[in-house]
């Protein structure tokens, strides 16, 4: 417990460093803004005033947390110090008698009693500090004029989209939008009159979005959609009606009623994306939009241009390249013919129809809280099957790993064919521990069954990774701890199983040990 506390406290310090040193960068910067020519003038006194007053208030959050880690730490040593004395007395050698025993052992309970009031103190004090500090990360998101996600939000998202795409083939798009005119519409109506339009922007363009995308202010009058999980053609749809909903109502400034329009660029993104290039797609599809007249959308679908409108009447099968790009790029079953749900070769369910089961569970512990764990499971040496008994060897064994799965789970649960030589399993109302004990009936079912391999009854072997649902999840951080675990598994040899706790990964010895 001592050691518990001193960690965290610790390690909290760390934390406050960086949201602290984030946060006082994130005013420092609206200070800037504030006083660039596009807003209201602000003097170089209030300017410095305020960067100071940041500075400070940063300065103080981290001064208070290493007080804190300091104190607990000096207390530490001071129970240590009371302990071994006692300690000492009772080892000394000498004769002692009950009294002295007994008066040993209170010291000795007054101490720890003392050492725990101590601890108490600080771990309340701990969870107000990170109380604060997750205040303050949760600003440093959020962009101070429109009170949407800001750039370091979207560059966040911008990477899980592509963690998406290469670990589970899940689609995402990602709109650029520029409202037009607006060096024009500033110089017209002043400053305060564009700070009002870029919150109308916002305002209109997350209504719009609804739970469909995440609106993100890229930067100046530029705002951005990302929509996870959408191929283009679905994308399309949205991205019209989000950028006409700019233009659709007006802005009531004092006593003007103002009108803005915006352009768009759409783009998807690909296996072989890396952030700028998707970005670039889209900036370039946007600025195809200002070519072509403004105030309408554009679509990179990999080789040309296409109006959202015109895109939106092409048939599905023709309006989506990109997608199709995606598919082959990654061995995925062809987008045209619809989502799989079953895998041929076990019975089982596809990956697809597994991740998209597990973020509907992972929402619904947002209004429910409950347990919910993730196995992956892959077969040892799986190619020893194939090289020594052929493709049929191969699929008996990836069967009879199928059957022991579906022996040793519930009704509730799903099992899915993974990769070609693994499994993976959403476990429901289980937590970790559970998820170890289903893992253990796995391993020993296949025990038994010895399929023949050459003629020879030979054993398969797994190599298991655990891991729990955490607040604030998504089926691909669940997917990425589990595989993370259950490859520690199998370099370490296989027939093991690994936990990943968000923090380490432990071997289920050490996890049992430390249950």
């Amino acid at each position: 417990m001592t050691t518990l506390i001193v960690e965290a406290a610790v390690a909290l310090t760390a934390a406050s460093a960086g949201a602290a040193a984030g946060w006082c960068f994130r005013r420092s910067t609206e200070a800037k803004a504030k006083a660039s020519p596009e807003h209201a003038p602000m003097t170089s006194v209030d300017s410095e005033q305020d960067a100071e007053s940041n500075r400070q208030a940063a300065k103080q959050l981290l001064t208070q947390v290493h007080a804190l880690t300091t104190k607990v730490s000096s207390q530490v040593g001071e129970h240590n110090l009371r302990v071994q004395a006692i300690n000492d007395q009772l080892n000394s050698g000498e004769a002692l008698d009950l009294d002295t025993i007994n008066s040993a052992v209170n010291r000795l309970v007054e101490a720890n009693a003392w050492m725990q009031q101590q601890l108490d103190s600080a771990e309340s004090k701990l969870e107000s500090q990170a109380r604060l500090i997750e205040s303050h990360v949760n600003e440093a998101r959020t962009d101070a004029l429109t009170c949407i996600a800001n750039r370091r939000a979207f560059d966040e998202e911008m990477q899980r989209c592509l963690d998406l795409l290469r670990i589970e083939r899940v689609p995402s798009c990602v709109m650029m939008i520029d409202v037009d005119f607006f060096k024009k519409f500033n110089d017209t109506h002043g400053h305060k009159a564009g700070d009002e339009v870029l919150r109308h922007v916002a305002r209109a363009l997350k209504q719009a979005a609804g739970g469909s995308g995440l609106v993100c202010r890229y930067g100046g009058e530029e705002f951005a959609v990302i929509m996870s999980g959408l191929h283009a053609k679905d994308a399309l749809p949205i991205a019209e009606r989000c950028r006409a909903a700019i233009g659709t109502e007006s802005i009531a400034y004092e006593g003007k009623t103002l009108h803005v329009n915006a352009s768009a660029g759409l783009s998807e993104f690909t296996s072989r994306d890396t952030m700028e290039t998707v970005l670039e797609r889209s900036d370039e599809a946007l600025y195809a939009s200002k070519r072509g007249g403004r105030n309408c959308g554009h679509w990179h679908n990999g080789e040309s241009f296409v109006p959202f409108v015109q895109a939106m009447q092409t048939a599905p099968e023709e309006a989506k390249p990109a997608a199709a790009a995606v598919a082959t790029e990654t061995s995925a079953k062809p987008v045209a013919a619809g989502p799989t749900l079953t895998d041929s070769t076990t019975g089982l369910s596809t990956r697809e129809a597994l991740r998209d089961d597990l973020q509907r569970r992972l929402a619904s512990m947002q209004r429910e809280p409950h347990h919910l764990s993730l196995l992956v499971v892959q077969v040892d040496r799986l190619l020893d099957w194939t090289t020594k008994g052929g493709e049929e060897a191969c699929t008996m064994a990836l069967r009879t790993v199928a059957i022991a799965l579906r022996g040793v789970t519930r009704e509730m649960d799903h099992a899915a064919r993974f990769e070609d030589d693994a499994f993976a399993v959403a476990i429901h109302g289980s937590s970790i521990e559970a998820a170890i004990e289903v893992a253990q009936r796995l391993r020993h079912s296949l025990q038994s069954a010895r399929p023949k391999l050459a003629g020879t009854p030979s054993q398969i072997t797994l190599s298991i990774g655990i891991c729990e649902a955490m607040p604030g999840d998504d089926s691909a951080r669940m997917f990425l701890r589990s595989q993370a675990a259950q490859n520690t598994s199998a370099n370490l040899g296989g027939n093991q199983i690994a936990t990943h706790d968000g923090k380490r990964i432990r071997l289920f010895e050490e996890s049992q040990a430390l249950a």
